[in-house]
């Protein structure tokens, strides 16, 4: 188990500028697939010497969409169980009416990019993203 995490809280301007791999995703209850992702991006952190981390959401997006209270792991556990995959890096952020409203390349340039100084992006094959998740991976990759 690694304690030399870091954990910044985006919505306060809190944030380095280490080259990072950032793996994006819900991550609910951390099941297989998200610590295959999780892997991959340690893995891809070592060959090019960036900061395995991973954005997360302060509270469930299914409890702020769809008023939806009930959730698999709590941000607290979410933390503890990927520090102990290897992720070293953790950016908070509200998923606020503001930050829903990001077009796909706000997104990447304004969270991404700026604030995270992300080298490398890891996420599952149905990951969606920006304003009525009209981003995806082949926007990624575009972009």
């Amino acid at each position: 188990m690694k304690d030399n995490i870091k954990i910044f809280d985006l919505d306060f301007n809190e944030f380095d500028l280490s080259p990072k791999a950032v793996s994006l995703g819900n991550f609910d209850g951390v099941h297989r697939g998200h610590q295959k992702l999780m892997k991959e991006n340690i893995e891809i952190s070592k060959e090019k010497n960036l900061t395995p981390s991973v954005l997360l959401f302060k509270e469930n997006t299914k409890n702020i969409l769809n008023g939806e209270k009930e959730y698999l792991t709590s941000l607290e556990d979410k933390i503890e169980i990927l520090k102990n995959i290897g992720i070293e890096c953790f950016c908070l952020l509200e998923f606020s009416d503001e930050f829903k409203n990001l077009s796909p390349y706000e997104f990447i340039e304004e969270i991404l990019y700026k604030k995270l100084n992300t080298k490398y992006v890891i996420v599952g094959d149905n990951y969606r993203f920006g304003k009525m998740a009209k981003g995806d991976i082949k926007t990624l990759k575009k972009i």
